[in-house]
């Protein structure tokens, strides 16, 4: 029986700590469950960087090498933030490759289906991001009430107008699954921007490219 293929993705948030006990747990579950990695990325990154090239490459080789599972350690290694478990998870989830997570010995997908488990998991993060969204704009509400109660000045300044470049790189998620055919309502639900938004953020895409 062929066994099924699968890649890892290790990441770490210092250069200080290594991938060893990652790849350790993972090549030692493959090995039992009948996978074969065909590849492991390793990435270093920290939450104050915005690159993740290992993870690009990952999701690329995933789609291109007919991989069955991607396998992570724990949820926090495939995001740095909510907003970006969701988006992995999601992204993932639409090229129809499973995401195993270790700690939680979780698989996304069950014979190409979003499994129960997996849905009520999803909910759970965009609940998370919502009140985190819901709390800076608390945060910023307060904020602005302050500055106008002190007399500083509001809105934009006369004669202004927000370019087209400074739109689009102001919702570079967005264009992201956008260039990958993620659904709109997901997109929404994921990046916490209105169906008006993204809808611009497309006909800009097609006017400017």
């Amino acid at each position: 029986m062929e066994k099924k293929q699968a890649i890892i993705y290790a990441r770490v948030s210092t250069h200080k700590q290594d991938f060893e006990r990652q790849k350790t747990e993972l090549n030692q579950y493959a090995k039992k469950n009948g996978f074969e990695i065909v590849a492991t990325f390793e990435e270093k990154i920290s939450g104050k960087s915005k690159e993740r090239v290992e993870f690009q490459k990952m999701v690329s080789f995933a789609q291109t090498q007919n991989i069955h599972s991607v396998f992570c350690w724990e949820l926090s290694r495939i995001g740095r933030n909510t907003i970006e478990v969701l988006t992995t998870i999601e992204e993932l989830n639409s090229i129809g490759v499973n995401t195993y997570i270790h700690n939680l010995s979780l698989n996304t997908l069950e014979s190409g289906k979003i499994n129960l488990l997996t849905d009520f998991l999803l909910k759970i993060l965009a609940s998370v991001n919502d009140m985190e969204s819901n709390q800076i704009k608390q945060r910023l509400t307060s904020g602005y009430i302050a500055h106008i109660n002190k007399g500083g000045a509001v809105g934009r300044p006369l004669d202004t107008k927000e370019s087209e470049d400074k739109f689009l790189e102001k919702h570079k998620e967005v264009i992201k699954m956008l260039k990958k055919n993620i659904p709109i309502r997901v997109i929404m639900q994921i990046t916490q921007t209105s169906s008006a938004t993204v809808q611009k953020v497309k006909s800009t895409i097609k006017k400017t490219h």
